[in-house]
């Protein structure tokens, strides 16, 4: 009987993204338990409220949660050292972000490629669930629990004993996303995990929106491109008062060399002049940003746009959803096509900057 509902209810959850994703409603950040689009847990949500589950999406799980999920960790210490606190007194705490300091330790190996994980272990309450499609680059565990590696480098799943609580670690967030929460078990596991009784009580605890503290789009550019417009700006004044009016004849004279700062606020106009078109312009600053992302962090040229934005984020300080933007946006007119120029001119310049965004990730990195 629960198997049956839970099939009706992932499929009608499905059919209620997919509608309100086709009318471009709400389709919200990436792990956004509101949102629609294909990283969204819109469906996941739904799903545990058709099982009966008592959903609360908040940041912190409410003392009566008997289960929270936590998709993207952006606590700080305090935090941090609340929901340990919580976990250690008996809640079960469902991690889907590996790079999580509350995580267990990770393998030596990451960067799954594997279509599909059989699970092999005797944890009954996951007997439901005999398959797992993780997404690339998903982590594996060095800890007892479920779904191996092929190559028998660590777990996708990873169980771990803290207090009188448990937490659970999921390799990556994707099987539980709209797009894939009816690929493979993933519906089973999802439920078998956050919703294993009628009633259940589980929060998910969302990560903040990206730039949600932010005033307007302009407090949104990072302060080091108005550095980089300021210093531009600078020589310009002086440019010009060298080579103000003067008396004598006017003659040609080579231009000045741009800098390397404005070499991306230069292009975008010059990139419409060339191709004669604002969606070739865009993608071409769109592939530009791309290319030089998975180049500086070291990662895989096909990597998804969401995960490419996150690492961005994470790595490099630049606002998630500029770096998203950067990799994805679709300018409806010329002034769009210059706002995607600096928001590509932004991502340049946070993974150009000195820090870790400019070597491979380190072991320690991905911890």
């Amino acid at each position: 009987m629960r198997a049956r509902l839970l099939l009706g209810a992932v499929a009608a959850a499905v059919l209620v993204v997919a509608l309100l994703a086709a009318d471009g409603r709400g389709e919200g950040f990436p792990l956004d338990p509101e949102g629609t689009g294909p990283q969204g847990l819109a469906a996941l949500v739904d799903v545990l409220g058709e099982l009966g589950a008592q959903v609360t999406v908040a940041e912190t799980p409410p003392a009566a949660a008997d289960t929270a999920l936590l998709v993207a960790d952006r606590l700080d210490d305090d935090a941090r050292a609340d929901l340990e606190a919580w976990v250690a007194q008996g809640g079960r705490l469902i991690i889907a972000d590996p790079e999580s300091p509350l995580a267990p330790e990770r393998d030596a190996t990451v960067g799954l490629g594997t279509p599909r994980l059989t699970r092999d272990c005797d944890v009954a309450a996951l007997a439901g669930a005999e398959a797992v499609a993780p997404g690339t680059g998903a982590a594996t565990y060095a800890a007892p629990g479920c779904f191996p590696a092929a190559d028998g480098g660590g777990v996708w799943l990873a169980l771990d004993q803290r207090g009188a609580g448990t937490v659970v670690a999921l390799g990556d967030p994707q099987p539980l996303t709209n797009a894939h929460l009816a690929d493979a078990d993933h519906a089973e596991l999802a439920a078998a995990l956050l919703a294993p009784t009628d009633e259940a009580a589980v929060a998910v605890l969302a990560p903040p929106a990206p730039g949600e503290d932010e005033v307007d789009l302009i407090s949104l550019v990072d302060p080091r491109v108005w550095w980089a417009l300021a210093q531009l700006g600078l020589v310009a004044v002086l440019i010009l008062a060298w080579r103000g009016p003067r008396d004598a004849e006017l003659v040609a004279e080579r231009p000045a060399v741009a800098l390397p700062a404005s070499e991306l606020v230069l292009a975008t106009a010059d990139l419409r002049e060339q191709h004669g078109g604002r969606g070739e312009s865009a993608a071409s600053l769109r592939r530009a940003a791309r290319e030089h992302a998975t180049a500086r962090l070291g990662l895989a040229p096909d990597l998804d746009a969401p995960t490419l934005a996150e690492q961005c984020h994470r790595r490099a300080g630049i606002a998630g959803d500029r770096a998203y933007r950067a990799l994805t946006a679709e300018p409806a007119d010329d002034a769009g096509l210059v706002v995607l120029g600096t928001d590509v001119a932004a991502l340049r310049a946070a993974l150009d900057a000195p820090g870790p965004s400019a070597a491979a990730p380190a072991q320690e990195d991905l911890r």
